[in-house]
């Protein structure tokens, strides 16, 4: 071990290295150098094992002298090999609790952040990349062309320019083989055979092959002067990669001005080959081949050809320099850090690295022991001695010591320059020294203090955070009172602070809060930092120390948390034991308001006693009325108050605000006699209260105190019982579920299944299921297996610390889990918990039905709404699927509905746009497609009339006339049924002749062709088609359908699918299936009045056309089930349009003149659509309502309109003076019009 890192050359156990090499072959060591900041801002004690065994920090070791091992000195071997057990790589320790290094080839040192503290030996340099392109340096016989240089720059100052540079050669393999059996040799061969052949027959005729030789040549600005060489030749044997370092000082005179640095930089540094590579071409290298005996026969044989029997080519890798970072900045004052070197080769990547160090020392009380108050070495705890009075804190800042108690730690960080810098006149010492007291004083039968800090403070967080986690620690509070920071602790009390009634509080009113059910944890995970095994560990503290009742109330309920700062396993249960009581049994919260007289005698954590007449059934408080003498006082009430009997606890408040309690002597009426004198004596008006068998005023601890107006405060206080430190820190309970001292020799447990549940949860707004497993720690294991497998699928093995283990998303089916511990080492326990679950994964075929659907009509919409599902499968990823059925007497089959939408299942309204007269039916879908069991149906029939124009309604029922010539396929009219249905194919009955396989009809070929079911599609085309609306217009099309299903085969033949599908009826055709086939309709659309034969499929939706046709086609599933259509037809509806003069382009500003020599045309800016011979039954059925009006009228005026078509109209002005008489005379007036009607032309 060196005393500074940059001994590396001296490191110890430094012939260790690769000891499975020859003699011959090259030791390569790269090292790593880490500087580790472990403290910032003042100075700490040091590592943990040295401190714990007493042994200093030598001074010497704060030395950056380099001494070799040998020269180190006993107390520096001591203290530097403890320190080693403090040093983790990978979480292995340099050096092993039995002082035998397990990581060697390390050095260290450290500086612990002392104001003046020296720099470290070895990084008062840095490392800077200088120009190069790398590239491979040859001979070829010409040393000076195939040169490879890079250049080193000045820095900006004398200061930052480089002392040193480095140059890093590197060989992908140095080595030549051995021309018989291929084995690396070195490159020097000497007169003789070669040195491994001496025992083979005739061996290789010798002669001299050479080593590789680079040279380094460092030049001035512009290449003339040289000031730096480093030259070598290299023979031995790398069959691997290989690379050296060559340092080559910059001499202080080349670079001790600003003129010198213009003058000699940039340096140039040229690497050459010295040695003549071996190559087939004679004219770049010396010839390869030589006369080589085998057997008895002289061979002329290739032997050293470079790239094939022969490997030195190397290369310039890297060029960089080292610049001195100056003392002054390298010491890092009030800085601690460690400096670590190791030998790479140990460590496939940079390793982790963690450190045991003790921390910031602290101010600590004054004492006797150089000073202060004595330390424990073992566990940092403050030794006070017995009758210690408290007399300020040691300011000598020689004097600080390191310690593990948090309230001194906490006082450190309120006030050094590393925390808040709070002037420490304003910090309370004796509520410090109180907690600190309180704290270090380890509990019955232990020798560790109660709490401890044991921690790493190494991010920003806000001040407030941090002090509230430290006093949390202890289980503390920090406040401000009467212009002094304090503290105080959750610790058992046996004063009670203040009485509160209902006669002392306002309206003698106090509010109780609690925690509710699903928030009461039967168990708690504390986490913390072990630091045996250098890791979060976790234990498990359980209500069943406290009560089992309380598991069976509320069942499991975990919690986590995590006990920062500590390393103590001990404390952590402590904690946790802590959380338990106070979450199950100081759940209960009050507040109430109160004067200034009380507000003024309590601070945070008081203990304060409530007698709550409503809590209590009866008045046992009240007000003193007279004070009598030290003994006999006279109440307020005895009447309505339960005063008490001899025997009973009287409580009082006297005049400082204490609270006194005594027995009851006697009692006469209101007047009471206690059995001592009160001392100090009460003031008349104070409060009183009677503690009874029967009454037992409760205890709280006050949480909060805040002022509401100048003489009114707000107090908030949680439930105090005394028994609950008792169970905190009660020995016999054991140490909590979780890792108790063992050894590895020990039997490993399997972790104990506590419970197996499955859960439906939402994720990423999808239902799914999951599957929860709770397990128990077990002593001795850092981790655990959990194999599981799925329905014959598996096993699917895992590995987990922590003692939840989730299944997300899973299938059902049944679940084999077997569970084992694991070991440091990674043994796994010898047996393994088993338990089987049977999982449902989300299946849920029984969706519920759409409940209350109720329509509510909108203008031309309409509202559907309903109650919101109660599936969980719906509400998230599930939908509401819409069908309608144009039947307004109710009763349609969902089944036969047309699919109108599907909407989000959480959706508890749908709009229907521009809906229509008839059955509406709604089913909840869930995620995997199920449906409601029942459709919920509501009729609708439009109230609201709507303004569209039914330009006319086409009705292929009852007739059905469409034919096969127009394109009609496999759909006839059945008259039996009244409706149109697909057509069957052949039975056997209906055979004429057997023999022949003829019908009435046809011959078929073979009996197989006979038989045939019902169509498996068919087609449609309207009788009613080739429609002109004599122009083309945009107009609205809506399908009109009644269907249903019906079964019509009467033969087992007929049945073409598999017989499980057959419906449950007779084969008489008059069962009903629930299902029947699909119907699309389609359109064939016409810009002319030549009609078109391109179909294609609509619903409801707007067309511009002048000619249509319709047709439907049908898609049958089912050999045996057909379709029957009752109704079906199309609504032709054209929408409402008013045109004004102002949307005339003929109009001036929407104005329009009348001639004062005839009529007046006036053609509308778009046609409307007025009617056709198909559609109304002429061109002026549907012809527009025109109004005008005329500016400035003069008396005798009068107008007329006529021709109304759809594109215009004529108006006629005139002027009669013998009051409208027909012949009146034209006249120019300005008019408006506007114009309602139907349709765009």
């Amino acid at each position: 071990m060196a005393r500074e890192i940059n001994a590396y050359n001296r490191i110890r156990d430094q012939d260790n290295l690769r000891e499975d090499l020859p003699s011959n072959y090259l030791r390569a060591v790269q090292y790593f150098t880490f500087l580790d900041l472990v403290c910032d801002g003042a100075e700490i004690e040091g590592f943990a094992t040295p401190s714990a065994n007493g042994v200093a920090i030598p001074t010497s070791l704060f030395s950056p002298l380099q001494a070799d091992v040998e020269n180190q000195t006993p107390e520096e071997i001591e203290y530097l090999e403890l320190a080693e057990q403090d040093v983790f790589l990978n979480g292995r320790a340099v050096r092993n609790t039995s002082n035998k290094k397990v990581i060697i080839k390390t050095s260290m040192a450290i500086r612990t952040g002392k104001e003046g503290q020296e720099v470290m030996g070895g990084i008062e340099t840095v490392r800077r990349s200088e120009t190069l392109t790398p590239a491979i340096v040859k001979n070829n016989k010409n040393m000076e062309a195939n040169k490879v240089t890079g250049t080193v720059a000045a820095g900006l100052t004398v200061e930052d320019t480089p002392s040193v540079i480095l140059v890093t050669l590197s060989w992908a393999s140095l080595r030549q083989l051995h021309p018989f059996d291929g084995s690396s040799q070195g490159l020097i061969v000497t007169e003789g055979p070669f040195a491994s052949a001496a025992n083979i027959p005739n061996p290789v005729e010798s002669f001299e092959a050479g080593a590789v030789h680079p040279l380094i040549r460092v030049f001035l600005k512009g290449g003339e002067i040289e000031i730096g060489r480093r030259e070598e030749g290299l023979a031995a044997i790398s069959v691997g990669p290989y690379a050296r370092d060559y340092q080559i000082p910059i001499l202080e005179s080349y670079r001790d001005t600003s003129q010198k640095l213009i003058d000699n930089f940039p340096l140039e540094v040229q690497v050459f080959r010295k040695d003549i590579e071996f190559r087939s071409n004679d004219s770049l290298g010396r010839t390869p081949f030589a006369n080589v005996m085998a057997g008895r026969e002289r061979k002329r044989m290739n032997v050293y050809e470079e790239g094939s029997r022969r490997f030195t080519e190397f290369s310039f890798a890297r060029l960089q320099s080292l610049v001195s970072t100056g003392q002054e900045f390298a010491k890092f004052p009030k800085s601690a850090y460690i400096g670590l070197r190791y030998c790479a080769e140990q460590f496939s990547s940079i390793p982790q690295r963690m450190y045991r160090i003790r921390g910031i020392k602290v101010k600590v009380p004054i004492g006797t022991n150089d000073g202060t108050v004595p330390i424990d070495n073992v566990n940092g705890r403050i030794l006070y001695p017995t009758g210690f009075s408290f007399e300020g804190l040691n300011n000598d800042s020689n004097k600080k010591r390191w310690t593990t108690d948090p309230a001194w730690i906490l006082y450190a960080l309120l006030t050094e320059d590393y925390g808040l810098q709070i002037d420490e006149d304003k910090i309370d010492k004796a509520s410090f020294f109180e907690a600190s007291k309180h704290c270090s004083t380890p509990i019955t039968d232990e020798d560790t203090p109660r709490y401890s800090f044991n921690g790493v403070i190494n991010r920003r967080r806000k001040a407030l955070d941090l002090i509230k986690q430290i006093a949390g620690l202890m289980r503390a509070t920090v406040y401000y009172r009467n212009g002094n920071i304090k503290i105080a602790l959750d610790k058992l009390e046996t004063t009670t602070n203040y009485l509160f009634t209902n006669a002392n509080v306002v309206d003698g009113k106090f509010n109780y809060a609690g925690i509710d059910k699903d928030k009461k944890y039967t168990q708690v995970n504390v986490s913390y930092f072990n630091n045996n095994i250098q890791e979060l560990d976790q234990i498990s503290v359980s209500s069943n120390d406290l009560d089992p009742d309380f598991e069976t109330k509320y069942g499991l309920n975990q919690t986590n948390i995590q006990a920062l700062y500590t390393t103590d396993r001990k404390q952590a249960v402590r904690l946790g034991r802590s959380v338990l009581f106070t979450n199950l049994l100081e759940g209960e919260i009050v507040s109430f308001d109160c004067g200034l007289e009380a507000a003024a005698m309590l601070e945070p954590f008081h203990i304060i006693k409530i007698a709550d007449r409503l809590k209590e059934r009866f008045r046992a408080s009240g007000r003193v009325k007279t004070v009598t003498s030290g003994t006999v006082l006279v109440l307020d009430d005895s009447t309505n108050t339960t005063v008490g009997v001899v025997g009973d606890n009287f409580l009082i408040v006297d005049k400082d605000g204490g609270l006194q309690e005594r027995t009851i002597q006697s009692v006469s009426g209101s007047t009471v006699t206690l059995s001592s004198a009160l001392d100090p004596l009460p003031q008349a008006g104070t409060i009183w209260a009677t503690k009874t068998g029967n009454i037992q005023h409760r205890k709280f601890r006050v949480s909060n105190i805040k002022q509401s107006s100048n003489f009114t405060f707000s107090i908030t206080a949680i439930a105090y019982d005394d028994t609950k430190y008792t169970f905190i820190d009660r020995l016999d309970l054991g140490n909590g579920i979780g890792r108790d001292p063992t050894t590895l020799l020990d039997e490993l447990q399997p972790p104990p299944i506590i419970d197996i549940k499955e859960e439906l949860i939402v994720v990423n707004g999808r239902p799914t299921s999951r599957i929860v497993l709770d397990f128990g720690y077990v002593d001795g294991a850092v981790k655990y297996q959990i194999s599981y497998s799925q329905s014959g699928n598996g096993p699917f093995v895992s590995f987990q610390s922590n003692n939840q283990f989730i299944i997300l998303d899973n299938p059902a089916g049944l679940y084999e889990f077997e569970l084992r511990s694991v070991d440091a080492l990674g043994n796994l326990s010898p047996n393994a918990s088993e338990r089987n679950f049977t999982a449902l994964g989300i299946v849920n075929p029984a969706v519920g039905d759409v409940q209350n659907l109720r329509a509510v009509e909108s203008g031309k919409n309409l509202i559907l709404t309903f109650d919101p599902s109660e599936d969980f499968d719906v509400l998230n990823g599930g939908l509401v699927r819409v069908k309608f059925i144009p039947n307004t007497t109710g009763g349609g089959l969902y089944e036969n509905a047309a699919f109108v939408k599907d909407v989000d299942g959480s959706s508890t309204e749908i709009p229907i746009f521009d809906y229509e007269n008839g059955e509406y039916l709604l089913k909840f879908v869930d995620v995997n497609g199920n449906e409601s069991v029942n459709a919920t149906q509501v009729v609708v029939n439009r109230v609201v009339s709507t303004d569209r124009l039914l330009a006319l309604a086409i009705r292929e029922d009852p007739a059905f006339a469409g034919t096969s010539d127009a394109g009609t396929v496999n759909m006839v009219k059945d008259n039996s049924l009244n409706a149109l249905i697909l057509t069957s194919g052949n039975n056997f009955d209906a055979l004429t002749n057997v023999d022949n396989l003829t019908t009435a009809t046809e011959t078929f070929a073979t009996l197989d062709d006979v038989s045939g079911g019902i169509a498996d599609s068919g087609t449609y085309v309207f009788d009613a088609n080739d429609i002109d609306f004599g122009e083309a217009i945009r107009f609205t099309v809506e399908p009109h359908i009644v269907k249903s299903g019906f079964t019509s085969a009467t033969l087992w033949d007929d049945y073409t699918d598999l017989m499980d599908t057959w419906p449950i009826t007779n084969f008489t055709g008059s069962g009903d299936p629930t299902d029947s086939a699909d119907v699309t309709f389609k359109i064939a659309k016409s810009q002319t009045a030549t009609a078109s034969t391109s179909f294609e499929t609509f619903t409801t939706t707007d067309i511009t056309a002048r000619t249509i046709s319709f047709k439907i086609d049908v898609v049958n599933d089912s050999g045996y089930k057909n379709v029957k259509i009752t109704e079906l037809g199309v609504n032709i509806f054209v929408e409402p349009r008013t045109e004004r003069s102002i949307d005339n382009s003929s109009a001036t500003n929407g104005i329009l003149t009348s001639s004062s020599t005839g009529p007046t045309t006036v053609t509308f800016a778009t046609p409307f659509f007025a009617g056709s011979a198909n559609v109304g039954g002429s061109t002026t059925a549907f012809k527009p309502v025109i109004g005008l009006n005329v500016n400035n009228m003069q008396d005798n005026d009068f107008y007329t309109i006529d021709s109304v078509t759809s594109s215009g109209f004529v108006v006629s002005i005139k002027n009669d003076p013998t009051l409208f008489g027909s012949a009146g005379d034209f006249v120019a007036r300005e008019f408006t019009y506007s114009a309602f009607g139907y349709g765009s032309g």
